[in-house]
């Protein structure tokens, strides 16, 4: 059974809870959010469809034995899942998550399974990449022409094949998979009239 945490009108979501299962003739469960709904659904072998701001938050008391019974794999994509996080992931539910590297533009890119150590990202099947001046530049028959794709990812080649993240040209960022433009929230808080200037950072690992 699939299930999943992702919603269906998420490209991800999309594809691994409702094309990919279907084609495959697998059943799909309704769309679970809480963790405690997640354990309660899992009755049998189960694939579990989801991101990095769940796999961030597994609860401690819960019953990790139970997913660690009936799970076969762990999907996740929206963002890159930290060190941590994968390690903790990976001993809760039995599984190193899957994570799934891409976006709206260019499709799927690349793939990785972590469970804690810095896993370089393997291209997926038929997607080439390379690295010009620093950038992520990749070309799939997901695109819409044979022409090199540049991204805003920055990466740098792995010591045995693949790639690695290495941050962002522009100032857009990732918060809990969604895309956030620094730029546009300082334009936001400056537009108040007791803000003079306003700058705005990512702090990395940050916990508020």
């Amino acid at each position: 059974t699939v299930l999943g945490t992702v919603s269906h009108q998420h490209i991800y979501g999309l594809l691994f809870r409702v094309l990919w299962p279907l084609a495959a003739g697998r059943p799909i469960a309704s769309r679970g959010f809480f963790h405690e709904a997640l354990l309660a659904a899992m009755e049998g072998p189960t694939v579990l469809v989801t991101s990095p701001a769940h796999l961030k938050r597994l609860p401690e008391g819960l019953d990790w034995a139970h997913a660690r019974k009936h799970l076969r794999a762990v999907f996740s994509s929206g963002g890159a899942l930290d060190a941590e996080a994968a390690a903790q992931a990976a001993l809760r539910l039995g599984q190193a998550p899957i994570e799934v590297y891409g976006s709206s533009e260019t499709g799927g890119v690349a793939w990785r399974r972590s469970d804690g150590s810095d896993a370089a990202w393997t291209p997926l099947r038929g997607v080439r990449w390379r690295s010009h001046e620093g950038h992520l530049e990749v070309a799939s028959p997901h695109l819409p022409d044979d022409a090199w794709h540049r991204t805003a990812d920055l990466v740098e080649p792995a010591p045995h094949g693949g790639f690695r993240l290495c941050g962002r040209a522009d100032r857009i960022v990732k918060v809990e998979e969604r895309r956030v433009s620094l730029t546009a929230l300082e334009h936001a808080l400056a537009s108040h009239p007791a803000v003079a200037e306003a700058r705005v950072v990512l702090l990395q690992g940050a916990r508020i």
